[in-house]
């Protein structure tokens, strides 16, 4: 058995495929040494266990050179090398000048109740709630509350996101950029092309007052991304109606499944509580994901 740094721009193609079966395709940019698309200036960094040509752990990071803050993003491992694994990419981030880690963890399994237990011993502090993933058969998707007929309020007009005016665009990037909204609920946030299908904007008269905005994951499934409507136009519900719209144009399309993501850290809690108690009760699979952190001496 053998611990060691994985050259992750430069690893061979049987390295390569063995690593790419473990890792989840949201973290094969990692495995050709390509930082988060959210952190174009951050610098990856991965730790393999193997046993002869069989790979039992491996950990993948990223962290902003200047920051000290590190975030340890993927975690695979076996219950007998997990301390191993810990232990190595924790010093190879304190190497790099890091002094605050996270670790992110999937669901609440046995073996990742163990990892979490071997954290704390280690002096890791958590987990609180990071990330919340729940997946729908669109086709199927009729609660009641869906169901009822809606009409706007007076003034108010939904129209596809591609069709905003170039006033309503700099508007968002001032809003974003003054502090105004928060970033992540920004159209221009994200790097991935927006989904034009059931990506929408809602306007009260002439003026832009919310927003939808998905993107294609794969060829089956849309993620609905960022929902944001003024505060001043929140109250009659209108935002609700815009994401009923944008379901039900996706019910009329090939595209079978939808993925609505919570960032625990990012989102507002009354959108925490729609998720929770409107669609939750309805998605085919759930994944949830839990955060650790450690001070670094």
């Amino acid at each position: 058995m053998s611990v060691r740094v994985l050259d992750l721009q430069n690893l061979s193609h049987e390295e390569a495929l063995i690593c790419a079966q473990i890792v989840p395709k949201e973290f094969h940019h990692y495995l050709k040494g390509s930082p988060p698309l959210l952190l174009p200036e951050a610098h990856v960094l991965g730790v393999g266990v193997f046993n002869n040509h069989t790979l039992e752990g491996i950990a993948l990071a990223h962290f902003v050179p200047g920051v000290r803050q590190a975030s340890i993003d993927f975690f695979y491992f076996s219950l007998e090398h997990a301390a191993h694994l810990l232990e190595k990419i924790t010093h190879l981030l304190k190497e790099q000048g890091n002094s605050v880690l996270t670790l992110k963890v999937n669901g609440d399994s046995e073996k990742t109740r163990s990892l979490i237990s071997l954290a704390k011993q280690k002096g890791w502090s958590g987990p609180r709630p990071y990330l919340s993933r729940y997946y729908f058969d669109v086709q199927n998707f009729h609660p009641p509350w869906f169901e009822r007929t809606y009409s706007f309020s007076k003034n108010v007009t939904p129209f596809l996101w591609k069709e905003r005016t170039l006033k309503e665009e700099k508007d968002v990037l001032q809003w974003a950029d003054q502090s105004q909204i928060p970033p992540s609920v920004s159209p221009f946030f994200w790097p991935e092309p927006l989904e034009n299908l059931n990506s929408l904007g809602l306007r009260y008269r002439d003026t832009l007052i919310g927003w939808i905005v998905t993107h294609r994951m794969d060829p089956e499934t849309i993620r609905y991304t960022a929902l944001y409507c003024d505060p001043n136009h929140r109250a009659k519900g209108d935002i609700i109606k815009l994401l009923i719209q944008s379901i039900k144009l996706q019910q009329h399309s090939s595209i079978p499944r939808s993925l609505f993501e919570i960032n625990h850290q990012l989102v507002e809690p009354k959108w925490i509580d729609f998720v929770q108690q409107r669609l939750a009760p309805h998605a085919q699979d759930v994944l949830h994901k839990q955060i650790l952190w450690t001070h670094l001496n």
